[in-house]
């Protein structure tokens, strides 16, 4: 999600000092992966565009680990993109509110989440 197309209260709340902030290692390979494949297009380069946005927040990295694994199974959704399993599994393993753009996470059951939309 770019900087600039988070709502305002969405980044009210990532900008409260007591708010644990996260992003899973299968967002950053997924933006990659977009990105390779021309689906997204930043400039002047991916990784500097990524750590841009990374440095912009005081992001902690959520590794994938099996316990993500496992609880893919608790994480109910229409669609079947692993990517997106995995990273509603990991906002679930961690306890924590997943916010997302994206439609089809939106509607994840078994993961809490705040809809930037």
């Amino acid at each position: 999600m770019a900087p600039e197309k988070i709502k305002p209260r969405i980044a009210r709340l990532m900008q409260d000092p007591d708010a644990e902030l996260w992003v899973s290692t299968i967002s950053t390979w997924e933006f990659f992966s977009l990105a390779r494949k021309g689906r997204i297009v930043v400039t002047p380069t991916p990784e500097i565009w990524i750590e841009g946005l990374l440095s912009a927040f005081p992001f902690r990295e959520a590794p994938l680990t099996n316990r993500i694994v496992k609880g893919m199974n608790q994480i109910e959704m229409a669609h079947r993109d692993p990517a997106d399993w995995l990273i509603a599994a990991t906002a679930r393993s961690l306890g924590a509110t997943l916010i997302t753009s994206d439609g089809d996470l939106r509607r994840a059951k078994g993961v809490k989440v705040l809809f930037n939309g």
